[in-house]
Protein backbone atom coordinates (compact mmCIF):
# COMPACT_ATOMS: atom_id res chain seq x y z
CA UNK A 1 0.00 0.00 0.00
CA UNK A 2 2.81 2.41 0.86
CA UNK A 3 4.59 1.72 -2.43
CA UNK A 4 1.39 2.35 -4.43
CA UNK A 5 0.88 5.67 -2.62
CA UNK A 6 4.43 6.81 -3.36
CA UNK A 7 4.02 5.88 -7.04
CA UNK A 8 0.78 7.85 -7.19
CA UNK A 9 2.49 10.89 -5.68
CA UNK A 10 5.36 10.52 -8.17
CA UNK A 11 2.86 10.32 -11.04
CA UNK A 12 1.03 13.46 -9.84
CA UNK A 13 4.32 15.37 -9.51
CA UNK A 14 5.46 14.26 -12.98
CA UNK A 15 2.07 15.19 -14.49
CA UNK A 16 2.20 18.62 -12.80
CA UNK A 17 5.72 19.23 -14.10
CA UNK A 18 4.68 18.18 -17.61
CA UNK A 19 1.61 20.45 -17.57
CA UNK A 20 3.76 23.30 -16.23
CA UNK A 21 6.28 22.79 -19.04
CA UNK A 22 3.54 22.80 -21.69
CA UNK A 23 2.05 25.95 -20.14
CA UNK A 24 5.43 27.68 -20.26
CA UNK A 25 5.93 26.72 -23.91
CA UNK A 26 2.41 27.92 -24.79
CA UNK A 27 2.97 31.31 -23.13
CA UNK A 28 6.33 31.70 -24.86
CA UNK A 29 4.83 30.87 -28.26
CA UNK A 30 1.97 33.34 -27.77
CA UNK A 31 4.34 36.18 -26.84
CA UNK A 32 6.79 35.48 -29.68
CA UNK A 33 7.74 38.38 -31.94
CA UNK A 34 6.13 37.75 -35.30
CA UNK A 35 7.49 40.90 -36.91
CA UNK A 36 10.38 41.05 -39.35
CA UNK A 37 13.86 40.31 -38.08
CA UNK A 38 16.55 42.57 -39.49
CA UNK A 39 19.42 40.45 -40.79
CA UNK A 40 22.54 41.02 -38.69
CA UNK A 41 24.73 39.80 -41.55
CA UNK A 42 23.09 42.24 -43.96
CA UNK A 43 23.46 45.04 -41.40
CA UNK A 44 27.15 44.25 -40.90
CA UNK A 45 27.75 44.54 -44.66
CA UNK A 46 25.83 47.82 -44.96
CA UNK A 47 27.61 51.15 -44.97
CA UNK A 48 24.43 53.18 -44.46
CA UNK A 49 21.18 52.42 -42.62
CA UNK A 50 18.41 54.85 -43.54
CA UNK A 51 14.65 55.23 -43.23
CA UNK A 52 12.98 56.35 -46.46
CA UNK A 53 9.46 57.03 -47.63
CA UNK A 54 8.75 54.65 -50.51
CA UNK A 55 5.97 54.99 -53.05
CA UNK A 56 4.72 52.43 -55.53
CA UNK A 57 5.83 52.80 -59.13
CA UNK A 58 3.62 52.10 -62.15
CA UNK A 59 4.39 48.36 -61.98
CA UNK A 60 3.48 48.07 -58.27
CA UNK A 61 7.12 47.83 -57.23
CA UNK A 62 8.83 50.57 -55.20
CA UNK A 63 9.91 53.66 -57.12
CA UNK A 64 13.71 54.05 -57.12
CA UNK A 65 13.64 57.80 -56.38
CA UNK A 66 13.14 58.45 -52.67
CA UNK A 67 13.97 60.86 -49.86
CA UNK A 68 15.75 59.94 -46.65
CA UNK A 69 13.69 60.65 -43.54
CA UNK A 70 16.09 59.40 -40.88
CA UNK A 71 19.58 57.91 -40.77
CA UNK A 72 21.06 55.47 -38.27
CA UNK A 73 24.64 55.98 -39.46
CA UNK A 74 26.65 59.18 -39.37
CA UNK A 75 27.87 61.07 -42.42
CA UNK A 76 26.47 61.00 -45.92
CA UNK A 77 23.62 60.56 -46.77
CA UNK A 78 21.89 62.86 -44.31
CA UNK A 79 18.18 63.14 -43.56
CA UNK A 80 16.42 65.14 -46.27
CA UNK A 81 18.71 63.90 -49.07
CA UNK A 82 17.00 62.63 -52.19
CA UNK A 83 18.57 59.43 -53.51
CA UNK A 84 18.16 56.93 -56.33
CA UNK A 85 18.22 53.26 -55.27
CA UNK A 86 19.30 51.19 -58.25
CA UNK A 87 18.05 47.74 -57.23
CA UNK A 88 14.96 48.73 -55.25
CA UNK A 89 12.57 47.12 -57.75
CA UNK A 90 14.23 43.74 -57.09
CA UNK A 91 13.87 44.04 -53.31
CA UNK A 92 11.84 41.67 -51.18
CA UNK A 93 9.68 43.10 -48.40
CA UNK A 94 7.77 45.89 -50.16
CA UNK A 95 4.19 45.93 -48.83
CA UNK A 96 2.99 49.17 -50.38
CA UNK A 97 3.76 52.85 -49.80
CA UNK A 98 5.21 53.82 -46.43
CA UNK A 99 8.40 54.12 -44.41
CA UNK A 100 11.05 51.44 -44.84
CA UNK A 101 14.48 50.67 -43.42
CA UNK A 102 17.05 50.32 -46.21
CA UNK A 103 20.54 48.93 -45.65
CA UNK A 104 22.63 50.55 -48.36
CA UNK A 105 26.08 49.74 -49.71
CA UNK A 106 29.07 52.07 -49.80
CA UNK A 107 30.77 53.72 -52.75
CA UNK A 108 27.84 55.62 -54.23
CA UNK A 109 28.81 59.06 -52.94
CA UNK A 110 30.54 59.92 -56.21
CA UNK A 111 27.98 58.33 -58.54
CA UNK A 112 24.96 60.40 -59.51
CA UNK A 113 22.09 60.01 -61.94
CA UNK A 114 20.32 63.00 -63.50
CA UNK A 115 16.56 62.75 -62.86
CA UNK A 116 13.99 65.56 -63.19
CA UNK A 117 16.76 68.16 -63.47
CA UNK A 118 18.54 66.99 -60.32
CA UNK A 119 21.67 64.90 -59.84
CA UNK A 120 20.63 62.21 -57.35
CA UNK A 121 23.28 60.09 -55.62
CA UNK A 122 22.98 56.41 -56.54
CA UNK A 123 22.85 53.65 -53.94
CA UNK A 124 21.97 49.98 -53.88
CA UNK A 125 20.35 47.90 -51.17
CA UNK A 126 22.66 45.25 -49.71
CA UNK A 127 21.50 41.78 -50.64
CA UNK A 128 21.67 38.58 -48.61
CA UNK A 129 25.17 37.76 -47.45
CA UNK A 130 26.90 34.42 -46.98
CA UNK A 131 26.55 33.04 -43.49
CA UNK A 132 27.09 29.61 -41.92
CA UNK A 133 24.42 27.19 -43.08
CA UNK A 134 23.07 29.56 -45.73
CA UNK A 135 24.55 29.73 -49.20
CA UNK A 136 23.36 32.65 -51.31
CA UNK A 137 22.19 31.63 -54.74
CA UNK A 138 21.96 33.76 -57.85
CA UNK A 139 18.31 34.56 -57.02
CA UNK A 140 19.13 36.32 -53.71
CA UNK A 141 17.03 39.49 -53.69
CA UNK A 142 17.93 42.41 -51.40
CA UNK A 143 15.75 42.79 -48.31
CA UNK A 144 13.93 45.91 -47.14
CA UNK A 145 12.00 46.26 -43.89
CA UNK A 146 8.75 48.14 -43.27
CA UNK A 147 9.34 50.47 -40.33
CA UNK A 148 7.69 49.54 -37.06
CA UNK A 149 8.62 49.92 -33.41
CA UNK A 150 10.23 46.46 -33.52
CA UNK A 151 12.31 47.25 -36.63
CA UNK A 152 13.35 50.62 -35.13
CA UNK A 153 14.50 48.90 -31.91
CA UNK A 154 16.52 46.37 -33.93
CA UNK A 155 18.11 49.14 -36.03
CA UNK A 156 19.00 51.10 -32.89
CA UNK A 157 20.73 48.03 -31.44
CA UNK A 158 22.56 47.24 -34.70
CA UNK A 159 23.69 50.84 -35.32
CA UNK A 160 24.34 52.44 -31.89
Amino acid sequence: MNQAKSRLILLVVAAAAFIGWLSYLSCTALRKNRGPVVSRVQAAAAAHAVVVELSAGPNGKPAPETKIIETFTSGFPAAGTEIYVVNLADATGFEGPGEYLLLLGAGAENQVIPIHGKDLPMFSVIGPQRSPGYEVGSDGHPLIYRMSDQVRAQANSLFP
